[in-house]
C-alpha cells in the first residue's frame, strides 16, 4: 500500500508543531575583556581573576555566543593571557573565537 506524499507531509508538520520551541539567539554577542598585568580581568561591570574568568562568565550567564576580544598592551604578561585563554577554553569557548586588540596603555 502506498501512502500519498501529502499524508507524510502532514504527519511531519504535525510532529514539528508538537516539539517545544527552543529559544536560539538570533544575533551573536561579542565580549571584550581587558587583562591587566596583575592578573585581573575587566569586562562590563565585572572584575575578576583572569584564571577563573570562565567560571565567572558561566555563573553570571554572560558566556558570549560570538567572539571574545582580549585587550593587550605593553604591560600585559604572557602568564596572565595564557591563564585567561585556558579558563575560557574550560567553559567551551574555542580559541578560534578569541581575538586580540592591541592598546597602547590601559587607563
Amino acid at each position: 500500500m502506498r501512502v500519498p506524499a501529502i499524508s507524510i507531509t502532514c504527519v511531519i508538520l504535525w510532529r514539528l508543531a508538537s516539539v517545544p520551541a527552543v529559544a536560539t539567539p538570533t544575533e551573536s554577542t561579542d565580549l571584550t575583556i581587558r587583562a591587566s598585568a596583575d592578573g585581573r580581568c575587566y569586562f562590563a561591570d565585572v572584575v575578576g581573576d583572569c584564571d577563573t574568568l570562565g567560571t565567572i562568565l558561566v555563573s553570571k550567564h554572560m558566556v558570549p555566543t560570538g567572539r571574545v576580544y582580549i585587550e593587550v598592551g605593553p604591560d600585559s604578561r604572557y602568564e596572565v593571557i595564557s591563564a585567561l585563554l585556558k579558563s575560557l577554553e574550560e567553559v567551551g569557548i574555542s580559541p578560534n573565537r578569541v581575538g586580540f586588540v592591541r592598546v597602547e596603555s590601559h587607563q
